[in-house]
């Protein structure tokens, strides 16, 4: 079952001056983490350890597909550290809530998540909408921005992301991890 939902993280290896050539060439603008950590860890050192001793956005994509629908495509990409964040905030609430919305942190792409019936969910991403099993669905989630974090903090001599990964952490034990 796990092979119907892919989540992935992608970071952004050059600028975007046309939306077009990002969606014509996505990987010439992406790198995928988990596959090209080298070359991530290359490209993000820098950022994560500025002399100003504050954290960078880093910007890239969290590409979902389930059963081969995009929910969120590469063409949405945005501060990538933030919107993970995003993330985390809004399982948060729609586990107090049963329902919780929020937008990419830079642009007006709105997420939804609202309980369902029998188990169920459903996830929304600018109106594209699928309805899945809401634990299988939300440990994936939570276990990709729990590597998302742990990576940035294994390249980092500070610990920006302490709050991140405690919070996964305590949702995770609300949740039961599988």
């Amino acid at each position: 079952m796990y092979s119907d939902l892919q989540i992935e993280t992608y970071i952004l290896k050059k600028p975007v001056y046309d939306i077009a050539d990002l969606e014509k060439d996505p990987y010439s603008y992406l790198i995928l983490l988990q596959h090209e950590k080298v070359e991530a860890i290359e490209l993000l050192r820098g950022k994560v350890e500025n002399p100003f001793n504050r954290a960078i956005d880093i910007e890239g994509s969290i590409y979902i597909c389930y059963k081969g629908r995009e929910v969120s495509p590469l063409i949405y990409w945005d501060e990538v550290d933030s919107l993970w964040a995003y993330y985390i905030n809004l399982i948060e609430e729609y586990l107090e809530n049963g329902n919780a919305t929020c937008y990419f942190p830079g642009q007006p792409i709105p997420i939804i998540l609202k309980k369902g019936s029998n188990n169920m969910m459903l996830f929304s991403v600018n109106n594209v909408e699928i309805l899945v099993a809401e634990r299988y669905f939300l440990l994936i989630l939570l276990n990709k921005a729990k590597e998302f974090f742990e990576f940035l903090s294994s390249i980092s001599l500070n610990n920006y992301y302490e709050n991140e990964n405690s919070q996964i952490k305590s949702i995770l034990a609300k949740i039961g991890k599988a």
